[in-house]
């Protein structure tokens, strides 16, 4: 029972991170944080209770909180294909030229062209561009 209430609250709160950060406009020069660096940071902070108000909770960041640039869970686990496709495919959905341009970016056409060599490198440029820290079809970005 209480497992099933934690999943509950644990998916409703993934689905306010999923809001914040779309109503970041990927043009406006402000970064959206990262929903895991967000649960992150909750996870190690007091929880709130009904009778608190805004005002009770800390407004500092948490020192947990990590760059947005790399993620440990890339550098422990090994990567492999299905990392790639599985960020091609969250790309496409929200923007098809993107995730051309995040692919011409890599000099490739399609995803399953990468070597294994490149899937690491691939997947940490392609969680920018999924992330919105990189706008692969700006000219100036790599």
């Amino acid at each position: 029972m209480l497992e099933t209430r934690i999943e509950e609250l644990t998916q409703a709160v993934e689905g306010l991170i999923k809001v914040l950060v779309d109503r970041f406009e990927p043009n406006s020069g402000m970064q959206a944080p990262r929903p895991d660096s967000i649960v992150h940071e909750l996870k190690g902070a007091p929880l709130a209770t009904a009778s608190m108000k805004v005002e009770d909770l800390p407004n500092e960041p948490s020192p947990t909180t990590t760059s947005t640039s790399q993620t440990s869970a890339e550098e422990s686990k090994p990567v492999a294909y299905s990392d790639v496709a599985k960020l091609v495919t969250q790309i496409a959905k929200t923007d098809l030229a993107k995730a051309k341009a995040a692919l011409a970016r890599l000099g490739v056409k399609h995803g399953k062209e990468l070597t294994e060599t490149q899937w690491p490198e691939a997947v940490t440029y392609l969680t920018r561009v999924a992330n919105r820290e990189v706008d692969p079809e700006a000219p100036h970005e790599a």
